[in-house]
């Protein structure tokens, strides 16, 4: 029997199994949420929990707290039906296929809370040789003690250790993960964080931008896709908008089973999971985790636009995946103090790379001045070119993919040489002098 709260369509779906409205009758509990959030809140702890999402249904955060709190597996009915099946000792039908790996279950009593049923599988990882033993048999771990590493080798032993904290079970990141970050608004790091995406986009590999300024991301339409007036509202004509609506940093879940098919894509080619309706600063961090391990198991290339907060357990969180951290600096006082503030925090400069955008001649700090306060020995520089910018917005298009723009060929430059990414750079332009009377140069040299 189980304890069950939810529609009569999924009572009669699970109605072999008995279920009751009595919690102390149930050897297990199941609730469909969206909801039944009271329900859920008291069930008493050490009772196994499984949460059933309804069909376009979407959990908020009151719920996926409440969900994080007792330890409930979410899960589809079909895997609820074959982990029941499994607790009642009930052999499930298609569940195991040729390459999983089976082991018989040890006889040392196993409690409730050890029981990880898979919650939403994740593509199929490639096949690869079941691990043997000297005798040819499937080695048979203890749940008591470690697993015989010389019976298992390396293969067996993974298979065998219980998966990674978190809601999803996943493997080690494949695609790399690139953060762009300001420490000031205004510096340019969405700008940054577009047009580096396209350029790598540009080049045949399947990039996805995700909007992590949990505040107020405006990634899409920072790319020309959507209406700045009205979010649902897709403006570009080239871009690919599915027609039931497209995944979110809040909703990602819902569109797991294809997530690629349900994702915004601009006319580059870059993919982009924006923000809007903004999730909020309760956004757990191991959410945003499970999100970007997933995404690197579906897209070849991942980027992400951060907030201005870099303290924030989520941005922390990103931070420390990252393998490129684009930290985006502007010429004034406050990217001085700031970005030290971030590079103390954060262990020195290692993996961030500095980048000045909209580089302008006569203002306060020259770019040179800027890098030797901060301490960087390198650094790189997108000019100020609104002519270029704001002629590609009207044409819904990435600066990178417009031809003559100074400031899409210096972001060019900056992701062949920064980024993890085999990517063709234009040639560097050739800087023109430009006569100036010897009355702004003094106003220049007085300003810094």
């Amino acid at each position: 029997m189980i304890y069950f709260r939810g529609s009569d369509g999924l009572r009669h779906r699970l109605e072999a199994f008995c279920p009751v409205d009595e919690i102390t009758a149930g050897l297990c509990a199941v609730v469909e949420m969206p909801g039944n959030l009271e329900a859920l809140n008291k069930i008493p702890g050490g009772v196994p929990v499984y949460v059933v999402v309804s069909p376009g249904g979407m959990l908020n955060f009151a719920e996926m707290k409440a969900v994080k709190r007792s330890g409930a597996m979410v899960t589809r009915v079909e895997e609820l039906i074959a982990e029941l099946e499994k607790i009642n000792e009930v052999e499930p039908a298609g569940v195991y296929g040729e390459d999983s790996f089976i082991f018989e279950e040890d006889e040392t009593p196993v409690p409730e809370k050890a029981r990880v049923p898979a919650i939403i599988p994740l593509p199929p990882a490639p096949s690869r040789p079941r691990p043997q033993a000297a005798n040819g048999k499937p080695p048979e771990p203890s749940r008591g003690r470690q697993p015989d590493k010389k019976a298992c080798g390396e293969e067996g032993l993974r298979a065998v250790q219980p998966p990674r904290s978190g809601i999803l079970q996943r493997a080690s990141r494949r695609a790399p993960l690139v953060v762009s970050y300001a420490a000031e608004g205004g510096a340019g790091k969405t700008f940054m964080a577009t047009n580096a995406g396209g350029c790598v986009a540009l080049s045949g590999i399947a990039t996805v931008l995700v909007d992590l300024d949990l505040s107020f991301g405006d990634c899409d339409t920072a790319c020309g896709l959507c209406d700045p007036e009205d979010r649902y509202k897709i403006i570009d004509k080239k871009a690919r908008g599915p027609k039931r609506g497209w995944a979110t940093i809040s909703d990602w879940r819902r569109h797991i089973t294809d997530l690629k098919g349900n994702t915004l894509r601009h006319n580059s080619g870059l993919y982009v999971i924006p923000a809007f309706p903004y999730a909020g600063r309760d956004m757990p961090e191991s959410e945003i985790e499970d999100m970007l391990y997933h995404l690197s198991e579906v897209f070849g290339f991942v980027v992400v636009d951060l907030g201005v907060d870099a303290f924030s357990p989520q941005s922390r969180r990103v931070i420390r995946m990252a393998d490129v951290v684009m930290l985006v600096g502007g010429q004034s006082e406050k990217t001085v103090g700031k970005v030290k503030h971030f590079l103390t925090q954060e262990g020195g400069h290692g993996k961030t790379k500095l980048v000045f955008n909209m580089v302008n001649p006569l203002a306060y700090y020259d770019t040179d001045v800027l890098a030797k306060k901060l301490g960087f020995d390198t650094w790189h520089e997108v000019p100020l070119d609104h002519a270029g910018v704001n002629a590609a917005k009207k044409q819904c298009r990435l600066a990178v993919q417009l031809p003559g723009c100074q400031a899409g060929d210096a972001v060019k430059r900056y992701a062949s040489e920064v980024l993890p990414v085999t990517i063709d750079a234009p040639a560097p332009a050739i800087k023109k002098v430009t006569g100036k009377s010897v009355f702004s140069n003094l106003i220049a040299k007085f300003k810094r």
